[in-house]
C-alpha cells in the first residue's frame, strides 16, 4: 500500500493550469529586497550590527534566494535548487570560517518556494525538491547555533508549506474534476433533450405522412 502511494506521488503530473509570472510577482521579489535593503540600514545602525554579514554580501544572497520566487510556479524545482543551494553554499562557507555573520530575516520567504514545489511542481519535483530543502536545513541550524526547539520549528514550518500546498493542490483538482463532471452531466442532458425532441418532430412527420396517404387513398 505505501510502496504503491510513493509510486503514484512519483509519478504525478505537474498541473497544468499553472499561470505564468506577472506583475504581483515582480511587486512581490521587489518588497522583499525593500525589506531586505531596509533591513541591512537599520541593523548596522544598531547595535546589531557586529551580528551581521557584509551589506553587499547580504544582498547579493538576498537576491539569489528571492529572486527565484518569479518562476516558483513554472520551474519550481529549478527555483527551489537555485534558492536553497545558495543557501546552503552560504552557510557552509559560514560553518567553515566560523563567520558569526546572520542573515537577513527577508530570506524566511524561501517558504513560498517549499509551498510552491508542492502546488505547482511534479511528483518527482516535490521528492526531489523536499530532499534540497531537507539537506539545507541542518547545515543552516548548524551555522547559526540554533536551539533544539527553533530546529523542530524550522522543520514544522517548510513541512506545513509544503503540506499547504499539496492541500490546496488536490482540492484544485477535485473541484476542477466536479466542474468536468457536471458539464458531462449537462452535455448527457442535453443530447438526450435534443434526441427526444428530434424522435418527437420525426414520429410527428410520419403520423402526418400517413394520415397524408389515408386522405389521398380515400380521395381516389
Amino acid at each position: 500500500m505505501a510502496t504503491n502511494a510513493l509510486r503514484a506521488l512519483w509519478a504525478e503530473p505537474r498541473p497544468t493550469n499553472a499561470p505564468d509570472r506577472g506583475p504581483w510577482d515582480w511587486a512581490l521579489v521587489a518588497a522583499l529586497v525593500g525589506w531586505s535593503v531596509v533591513e541591512v540600514v537599520l541593523r548596522q545602525n544598531l547595535v546589531l550590527h557586529q551580528d551581521l554579514a557584509p551589506g553587499p554580501l547580504l544582498l547579493l544572497t538576498t537576491v539569489a534566494v528571492l529572486g527565484p520566487l518569479l518562476w516558483r510556479r513554472t520551474h519550481p524545482f529549478v527555483a527551489v535548487v537555485v534558492s536553497f543551494g545558495t543557501l546552503t553554499i552560504v552557510d557552509s562557507v559560514r560553518i567553515l570560517t566560523g563567520s558569526q555573520g546572520a542573515l537577513l530575516d527577508s530570506i524566511s520567504a524561501a517558504l513560498i518556494l517549499a509551498y510552491a514545489l508542492f502546488r505547482w511542481g511534479s511528483g518527482r519535483e516535490a521528492a526531489s525538491g523536499l530532499g534540497v530543502i531537507l539537506v539545507w536545513l541542518p547545515i543552516t541550524h548548524v551555522a547559526d547555533h540554533m536551539s533544539l526547539w527553533a530546529r523542530v520549528a524550522g522543520y514544522g514550518f517548510f513541512l506545513f508549506a509544503a503540506a499547504l500546498g499539496a492541500a490546496i493542490r488536490y482540492r484544485t483538482r477535485i473541484r476542477i474534476r466536479d466542474i468536468d463532471q457536471a458539464k458531462a452531466r449537462e452535455r448527457e442532458q442535453l443530447a438526450r433533450e435534443l434526441h427526444d425532441t428530434v424522435a418527437h418532430h420525426v414520429s410527428g412527420i410520419a403520423i402526418q405522412a400517413q394520415a397524408g396517404r389515408a386522405i389521398a387513398a380515400s380521395q381516389v
